[in-house]
């Protein structure tokens, strides 16, 4: 006979995204992409610095965008040099220039180059990270995007051709400075160590005439679940509940996602929890807002406990057409849930829990008869040669 166990241990997560391998489908997991600065924690290297005024070196990565470093003379080209804590894959540099009594008045040119491997001895060991760019007026922000994204140890900002913002270079006196020093590199921000359980649970609304219930959890954000199917003027609910209590520690909802929106389409939203069905919903996340353009996901890491039943109550949905304000037809795109879930035994098959042997993978050969239909992590491609039953 079948039986089922209850995960209550968290599952590592060791990929990106998670296949199953019987299935075949794909699966989020509980994380997202994030630019983390990876410069506030780099040593700086300067020629010099302002001990007179305040311009310190440290100023260059406090984070802190009203202190600024100065090197204390006149001097151009100048280079300000930031060794990171570890190779890092940066993707983007922003140079945050100083010189606040030359701001608009005056410009400089400006470089980014890079070296791997700790190895900076001579100007050949420096590399492009992107083009130069010219003539930057004094108290802007530049930003510089990669060429080629790679592991790299030093970053370089050279600040170079002192000049006047209408191109003259006479009458200029002034000493390098910049305020901040930032240096970007995608991380994944894990919002939970568990994975996405939505799926295991039962959807129910009270909304009207409602719309293909399975693309709320079937991972693909491009779906649509139309769960009330006309203007909304009142709250409506979405359920999901398990059939049994589950620890429950985050959750994540995305919202249709458009490049342009002509309708102005806003979102209002609560999630709430119980356990049992005879206990009372506890809020879990209060009356947050969401749109269809540059806040259309969002996650919610929680305490861990105890649930059997969330619920999405959806306040309101506004839109606005022809610039005139009204109740919108409401839609989610895909919701999880990240908790303990269940893990099939089948010991009615003769291979449950039998020895494996492979030629390769040998420590994750097991999984293949160890009674659960679902692998998380990198896809396992197992070739098995005999099964000994």
């Amino acid at each position: 006979m079948k039986k089922v166990l209850e995960k209550s241990s968290k599952l590592i997560l060791t990929g990106c995204v998670a296949f199953s391998m019987f299935a075949g489908q794909l699966e989020f997991l509980s994380a997202k992409e994030v630019e983390v600065n990876v410069a506030k924690d780099a040593e700086v290297i300067t020629d010099g610095e302002d001990t007179v005024y305040g311009g310190l070196a440290k100023n260059i990565n406090d984070g802190d965008d009203t202190t600024a470093w100065a090197l204390g003379r006149s001097e151009f080209p100048t280079d300000v040099t930031l060794k990171l804590e570890k190779p890092t894959s940066v993707n983007k540099v922003v140079v945050k220039l100083g010189s606040a009594d030359w701001a608009d008045k005056a410009a400089v040119d400006v470089e980014i180059l890079y070296a791997i491997n700790g190895i900076t001895d001579t100007e050949s060991d420096w590399r492009s990270f992107s083009t130069k760019k010219e003539a930057q007026p004094l108290g802007s922000t530049v930003e510089f995007d990669a060429t080629e994204v790679k592991s790299i140890s030093h970053v370089l900002v050279r600040l170079s051709k002192v000049q006047r913002t209408d191109g003259s270079t006479e009458g200029i006196t002034l000493w390098p400075s910049i305020r901040e020093i930032e240096a970007y590199e995608t991380q994944e921000e894990k919002i939970s160590s568990y994975n996405n359980i939505a799926s295991q649970a039962t959807i129910s609304t009270d909304g009207v005439d409602p719309q293909n219930p399975e693309n709320l959890t079937d991972n693909d954000p491009s779906t649509l679940y139309k769960f009330h199917n006309d203007q909304q003027s009142d709250e409506r609910n979405i359920d999901l509940s398990f059939d049994d209590t589950r620890t429950i520690d985050a959750f994540d909802i995305y919202f249709e996602h458009v490049d342009e929106e002509p309708f102005d389409y806003k979102f209002e939203y609560s999630i709430l929890g119980r356990n049992g069905k005879d206990g009372k919903y506890q809020t879990l996340v209060d009356h947050q807002t969401a749109n269809r353009t540059d806040n259309f996901y969002q996650a919610y890491p929680i305490e861990a406990a105890q649930y059997s039943d969330i619920r999405i109550v959806m306040h309101k949905t506004t839109n606005a057409i022809d610039g005139v304000a009204g109740n919108g037809w409401p839609a989610i795109a895909e919701f999880g849930i990240y908790g303990s879930e269940k893990e099939v035994v089948d010991t009615e098959s003769i291979a449950y829990k039998k020895p494996v042997h492979t030629n390769s993978n040998r420590s994750k050969a097991s999984s293949i008869v160890d009674g659960n239909t679902k692998l998380y992590g990198m896809v396992l491609l197992i070739q098995v040669m005999r099964i000994l039953i």
